[in-house]
C-alpha cells in the first residue's frame, strides 16, 4: 500500500481557508477552488512530503522530504536530494545528477517515492466525487477546515501502474532472483 502524506494540501487549506468565518456557507468544492487560486498566486511554498511503502508485515521506514516549491519546480532534501520540474526528476548522488530510473538499490526506491506537489495541484480538478468537508484539523496552532478529495479511479490506477513500473526498474538491480518471482506491478493490479 502506498500512502503519501500530502502536507501541501494542509498548507493549501491553511492559506486559502483558515477559519470558519472565511468559509461561510460555501460548499467544499467552492472552498477548494478559492484555496487553489490563492496558492497559485503565491510565488513559492514550503513543502513537506512523506511516502510510505508497506509490503505485508515488513514496513519500510517512511521517506520524508522537505524543501521548496516554485511554480512547477520542486527541490527537496531528506531521504534523498531530489529536484523536479513537472514530471521530470533528478537525484543528486554526490555531485552527479541522475534520473531516478538510472539509480539502483535502496536510493532508487527512496527517490522514486517522491512526487512533485505541482503535479498533485494540477490533478486536483480530476476528482472521483465532489469534495467534502472533513473533520477540523489543527495546523501550526491554527484551526483549519479540511477538504477531503477522492481521486478519480482511473487516475489512481495510473499512479499505481507508474509506481509499480518504477519500483520494478529500481528493484531489478538490488533484488537478484527475488524480483523475478515477485513482480510488483502485477501484485498491485
Amino acid at each position: 500500500m502506498i500512502r503519501i502524506s500530502a502536507a501541501i494540501f494542509v498548507v493549501l487549506l491553511a492559506t486559502g481557508a483558515v477559519a470558519q468565518d472565511k468559509i461561510g456557507k460555501d460548499k467544499a468544492a467552492t472552498v477548494l477552488k478559492k484555496a487553489l487560486a490563492e496558492v497559485q498566486k503565491k510565488k513559492s511554498a514550503a513543502i513537506n512530503e512523506s511516502a510510505e511503502l508497506a509490503a505485508g508485515p515488513r514496513r519500510a521506514p517512511p521517506s520524508v522530504f522537505e524543501g521548496v516549491l516554485r511554480k512547477d519546480f520542486a527541490a527537496v532534501k531528506g531521504a534523498a536530494e531530489v529536484y523536479g520540474k513537472g514530471a521530470v526528476y533528478l537525484v543528486n548522488l554526490g555531485g552527479r545528477f541522475d534520473p531516478p530510473d538510472a539509480v539502483e538499490g535502496p536510493e532508487a526506491a527512496v527517490a522514486l517515492s517522491f512526487r512533485n506537489p505541482s503535479l498533485l495541484l494540477e490533478e486536483l480538478g480530476r476528482n472521483g466525487a465532489p469534495p467534502q468537508f472533513g473533520p477540523d484539523e489543527m495546523v501550526d496552532g491554527k484551526d483549519c477546515k479540511a477538504v477531503d478529495i477522492a481521486l478519480d479511479p482511473a487516475l489512481t490506477k495510473q499512479y499505481l501502474k507508474e509506481f509499480g513500473d518504477r519500483m520494478n526498474k529500481a528493484m531489478r538491480g538490488a533484488g537478484g532472483g527475488f524480483v523475478q518471482l515477485f513482480y510488483l506491478k502485477n501484485a498491485m493490479d
